[in-house]
């Protein structure tokens, strides 16, 4: 007997009704969106169905997973016609190994889910599309791309400087990163630089991806990178300095580290993390005083070098 498909998985003639309206109204997205929908449909049915539990060998049980197959394959060439816009080249590919040409979608509208032929011979092509996990794919990225890559450091002006209420230790500077409006920095500074006016103005270095955190209730959105001199007794920071040309906002570049997205926050007090271990013993300002990573430096876009007065010492 004839194997025919389920016709309920999703309706054909509201699915071309819904994306001729997109398309008319050129909404592309939308079109898409109405697409995809039909597909998850035609997912969360097959899974419903889950014709690979289906063990026994009983006449009933063969026939229910031929009528499956049949219909996902029939679902499979409906959506083709319309993903074609999209994904030109699968769709050809999916026509080709099921051995069926593509059709009118008036056709489709009429024929619903009774469109292959049976009997005819159909192929198993390659994999289309192979599906990876966000976090496979955060993964894979990561590794690609150098470590220091993943931290953003912006040229920033510093334009308020203020004592924190609650800590004499502590500057409150809001500094401009070429954003909506300046950022609020919580720092260490008030003992290196004890006339605020000296901090007043001066452009700086922001690490700009670090994770919010408030000290002693106020938030602080970045950190300034300095210079640190602690040892023997030769207690010095100082901030680091771009040039006076460097554009405020712009991001450091560290030989290729612009052809990859930063993270979106970095938490440093979190255990074991990257930036502690691999990324801030390897900070340092070379012989000269010039800002670097692993012995390479980095500039600012016009390929000047973020300068220090203080060489051969970590960063922080």
């Amino acid at each position: 007997p004839a194997i025919t498909a389920y016709n309920d998985i999703f309706d054909v003639p509201q699915l071309l009704q819904d994306t001729e309206a997109a398309f008319t109204a050129y909404d592309l997205s939308g079109a898409a969106d109405v697409i995809m929908n039909a597909l998850r449909k035609c997912n969360d049915w097959i899974t419903v169905k889950a014709p690979w539990k289906i063990k026994g060998k009983d006449a009933a049980q063969i026939a229910e997973k031929q009528k499956i197959i049949r219909s996902v394959l029939e679902c499979i060439y409906i959506l083709a016609h319309f993903m074609q816009p999209y994904t030109p080249t699968a769709s050809r590919q999916v026509f080709h190994d099921l051995n069926h040409a593509p059709i009118t979608l008036q056709q489709l509208q009429y024929n619903g889910f009774a469109n292959l032929e049976e009997g005819r011979p159909i192929q198993m092509g390659k994999v289309l599309f192979v599906q990876h996990s966000r976090k496979v794919d955060r993964q894979a990225v990561q590794q690609a791309k150098p470590i220091i890559a993943r931290v953003c450091f912006k040229v920033g002006e510093i334009v308020a400087v203020n004592k924190h209420e609650k800590d004499e230790r502590l500057y409150v500077e809001s500094i401009n990163v070429g954003e909506a409006k300046p950022r609020q920095v919580v720092s260490g500074l008030a003992h290196y630089y004890t006339n605020a006016k000296e901090l007043l103005h001066k452009k700086c270095i922001v690490f700009a991806n670090l994770k919010y955190s408030k000290f002693k209730g106020v938030e602080s959105q970045g950190m300034v990178m300095c210079a640190t001199n602690k040892q023997d007794g030769n207690d010095l920071v100082r901030i680091l300095e771009p040039a006076a040309d460097a554009q405020i906002g712009e991001t450091l570049i560290w030989q290729n580290n612009l052809e990859f997205e930063p993270d979106e926050s970095i938490n440093i007090g979190k255990k074991n993390n990257f930036y502690k271990n691999e990324v801030a013993p390897k900070l340092q300002t070379d012989k000269d005083g010039n800002m670097s990573f692993d012995g390479q430096l980095f500039t600012t876009k016009n390929g000047a070098c973020v300068k220090s007065p203080i060489s051969n010492v970590l960063i922080t």
